[in-house]
């Protein structure tokens, strides 16, 4: 039962309480879900271990029995490995005459580990392998932070059980860094959904997009093929932060990024005259455009 001055005093009360509540109330919620993401991210994932534990074992047992896997890249790596000029110009034989057909990232890693470790099948296939086991990493994590972690470890899992995601990782083919670069573009992604509407949503693009352009400087226009889907995902949910314009505008930042590291390579081989480069390997007119 209330009364009428009970009525009187409590209402002002409530009134000139509630904006500085509700701001305190939504300051609390919103630290609270940081510090509960920030302990999610710190708290031990024995499925993270045990997904990434199978990719390895998957993708390094009797990893040597492919021997030098493709010889045409395996060439490749050994001379590039040899002079630093041909590692800038991805020459496929030592004395520099021609081109392998690929841009030359995926051959760049080959040829650092051979100058670590030597030329050796392992030299060239174990960074392969290391680079499927990161990829199932990674799928574990963007698919984590929307669907929680059962979800993550099926989605790695799936991909670590892929039979040409180990095939792949087995080989001396580009196809290993080029899957990593684009699940590298998604996960940024999902981090800059994550950053929403911060300026850090930004710079999760951008980089997103230099992933997507490490991926075209392993594999050209194939990597491409996450572009579209990052696009649109962006335009559908971003705008509901700040508006299509501001999202429109963070994902012409992602693509000038997307441009600039994938066509620095190209670039700088087209501006190399050609008496002081190798022949660029399938052309016709020795354009590497």
């Amino acid at each position: 039962m209330s009364y009428p001055w009970q009525t009187r005093s409590a209402a002002p009360a409530t009134a000139s309480a509630a904006p500085g509540t509700t701001t305190a109330g939504i300051a609390w919620a919103s630290r609270a879900r940081t510090r509960a993401r920030a302990l999610a991210l710190r708290a031990p994932h024995p499925e993270l271990a045990a997904v990434m534990s199978l990719a390895a074992v998957l993708n390094l047992w009797a990893l040597a029995r492919n021997g030098w896997a493709n010889d045409y890249y395996a060439a490749a790596v050994r001379s590039m490995s040899s002079s630093w000029h041909d590692f800038l110009f991805a020459s496929l034989d030592k004395g520099g005459v021609m081109t392998v057909d690929k841009p030359p990232l995926a051959l760049w890693v080959q040829a650092l580990s051979v100058r670590v470790f030597g030329y050796h099948p392992l030299s060239m296939l174990v960074p392969q392998a290391l680079m499927g086991v990161a990829s199932v990493a990674l799928v574990y994590d963007l698919v984590r932070r929307r669907f929680g972690r059962v979800g993550g470890f099926v989605a790695g899992l799936a991909l670590a059980l892929t039979p040409i995601t180990v095939a792949i990782s087995r080989h001396d083919n580009p196809d290993a860094l080029l899957v990593l670069c684009c699940v590298a573009a998604l996960w940024c992604t999902v981090r800059a959904f994550d950053a929403a509407p911060n300026r850090a949503s930004t710079r999760w693009l951008v980089a997103a997009g230099v992933c997507v352009g490490l991926g075209f400087e392993t594999k050209m226009l194939v990597a491409l093929v996450v572009v579209p889907g990052i696009a649109a995902a962006w335009l559908w949910i971003a705008p509901a932060a700040r508006g299509r314009l501001h999202a429109l505008r963070q994902l012409l930042a992602g693509g000038g990024a997307m441009l600039l590291v994938g066509g620095a390579w190209p670039l700088l081989v087209e501006l190399t005259p050609a008496a002081d480069r190798p022949w660029i390997s399938g052309t016709s007119d020795n354009s590497i455009f």
